[in-house]
């Protein structure tokens, strides 16, 4: 039906590094949606309780947090 959310596709671009500072040690980091590209969101059912969707795209949709970065380190025995 129409009131549910239709949301366009979109594309993001992620970084990951990993560099071994010994044998046993490894340092890793990650940018997930490098350049913050928001999602597209359709306005007509966002959040809109009136067609019972209550759509939140920050619970549905990959890269609607925005940049999001990482870093680990592991040790290996």
């Amino acid at each position: 039906p129409d009131f549910y959310c239709h949301v366009a596709s979109f594309t993001t671009t992620n970084l990951n590094v990993q560099y071994k500072l010994s044998p046993n040690l490894t340092l890793r980091g990650a940018i997930l949606n490098l350049f913050d590209k928001q999602p597209p969101i359709d306005v007509g059912t966002y959040g809109n309780s009136g067609t019972q969707t209550s759509y939140n795209a920050s619970l549905h949709q990959a890269g609607a947090v925005g940049r999001f970065y990482s870093l680990g380190l592991s040790y290996t025995f």
